[in-house]
């Protein structure tokens, strides 16, 4: 699989709003999750693109995954439980593979590419948080050497009490590829 990434703006979010809707599906019926039913709104993904950075990830001209990536912390998130909390991180959120991509190799790809990011931007950790109920995902994260920080409860109207599990991992100085023919 020939991979690569492209920044988009607020005008090309629908594409990637749809891998977000069709992954909210696939978790209902393949794992009774329903946290990604409905989706992210689209109105607020297209605002991520204005101030974070929305990425398509494409095979060809088909865009297989996508994820958001930004250098400030989502505001629930309690900054103390991290390694070093004053550390410049980067901050990771709906990454999500289409369906009929999954167990290809794709989601580590994606965070290869954002721990690449991360170290191009100077930062020496990425976060993130995932569903409590999605034990998979916590495995995924963990085989990636992300460590589990804590976990935050709260209600919402939708899924009543909830949670998020948060990750972390440290990176190492100066290991970056971008820019030199790896990423």
């Amino acid at each position: 699989m020939n991979l690569e990434i492209q920044r988009v703006g607020p005008d090309s979010i629908e594409e990637l709003h749809n891998i977000l809707e069709k992954c909210g599906q696939d978790m209902q019926v393949r794992f009774g999750l329903v946290h990604w039913v409905p989706a992210y709104p689209l109105h607020l993904m297209c605002r991520d693109a204005e101030v974070k950075s929305v990425y398509a990830v494409r095979e060809g001209n088909q865009a297989v995954a996508t994820f958001t990536i930004g250098t400030q912390a989502p505001s629930y998130y309690d900054m103390s439980i991290w390694e070093n909390p004053g550390a410049r991180a980067l901050y990771v959120s709906r990454l999500a593979v289409l369906p009929e991509y999954q167990g290809k190799g794709i989601g580590k790809w994606c965070m290869d590419t954002i721990e690449q990011l991360a170290a191009a931007e100077e930062c020496t950790a990425v976060r993130l948080d995932a569903y409590d109920k999605h034990v998979k995902l916590h495995e995924f994260y963990r085989h990636l050497g992300y460590q589990q920080r804590g976990v935050f409860r709260f209600n919402t109207k939708l899924y009543g009490e909830t949670g998020a599990v948060f990750f972390e991992k440290i990176l190492k100085p100066g290991w970056s590829t971008i820019g030199q023919g790896g990423g």
